[in-house]
């Protein structure tokens, strides 16, 4: 039995016959062959994952081998927009290109939630913040002049370009009662922008507001019975994300104190 790449010859030894009028005859026969095996798909290997900030210098280092010992060659290709050093070597630089926005995926299923609203899902035709998570608590009940828009450039310690929805002191979006329970959780994103620095999320019925109150930022205060946060300015007017419960208030992942 040859092997990947070796010749055989197998050598069928003579054979004689003779007929019934006494007539014969001897033969014999060789055979040869070469074994020519299956061409082994190379391995390539594009290097390890990499997380990097916009407008950064980044290096791709790629490998590649082939069972059979055929030469190799790269072909990088990369997403629109994006200009690749030499597509054809098996390492590259390229620069990492500027996000336009923030893409957001689908939202994962969460139990009991019961508001979701994004500043893609603000109308402006018809002055409602449309609710995505599917209960459908729409907030109709709009006063002023709400716009949407987006950022022209990262800016107030963000790193990236979103979309948002502004509105003056004197503007207003009434959410309704049922998204925020007796018990739940909340979270927001926003930070102050004018001169006139007041409540941002307030309550209509009680003494109640998160994140922002009289020029401070990442505060809150519950009707005195839940939540007294610090009264602080932690982030000036930079983006605040918060995450408010009940009886315990967040800002860009700190636990705000409670004077109560």
């Amino acid at each position: 039995t040859p092997t990947a790449g070796e010749a055989a010859t197998i050598d069928v030894g003579a054979s004689k016959f003779t007929d019934a009028a006494g007539n014969g005859n001897t033969a014999a026969s060789q055979f040869s062959w070469r074994y020519a095996p299956p061409n082994t798909a190379p391995v390539a290997n594009a290097g390890s994952a990499q997380t990097v900030d916009e407008g950064t210098l980044v290096t791709l280092n790629g490998s590649g081998s082939d069972d059979d010992n055929d030469p190799l060659t790269y072909a990088w290709t990369g997403p629109q927009g994006v200009t690749l050093s030499d597509a054809s070597s098996a390492s590259l630089t390229f620069t990492a290109p500027q996000v336009d926005g923030v893409s957001a995926g689908s939202l994962p299923n969460i139990t009991g939630l019961v508001g979701h609203y994004t500043a893609a899902s603000f109308n402006d035709t018809d002055n409602e913040w449309n609710d995505l998570s599917g209960s459908d608590n729409h907030a109709a009940e709009v006063r002023g002049d709400i716009t949407s828009g987006a950022a022209q450039s990262p800016s107030n310690g963000a790193s990236k370009v979103f979309d948002y929805v502004e509105g003056t002191p004197s503007d207003g979006i009434q959410f309704p009662t049922a998204i925020l329970p007796s018990t739940y959780t909340l979270f927001h994103v926003a930070r102050y922008s004018g001169d006139t620095k007041k409540r941002i999320f307030d309550g209509i019925n009680n003494n109640w507001l998160s994140g922002f109150w009289n020029n401070y930022t990442g505060v809150g205060y519950h009707g005195g019975t839940g939540l007294n946060a610090d009264s602080d300015s932690h982030h000036e007017d930079n983006w605040v994300i918060s995450s408010d419960q009940t009886a315990l208030y967040r800002s860009n992942g700190a636990v705000r104190d409670s004077l109560g």
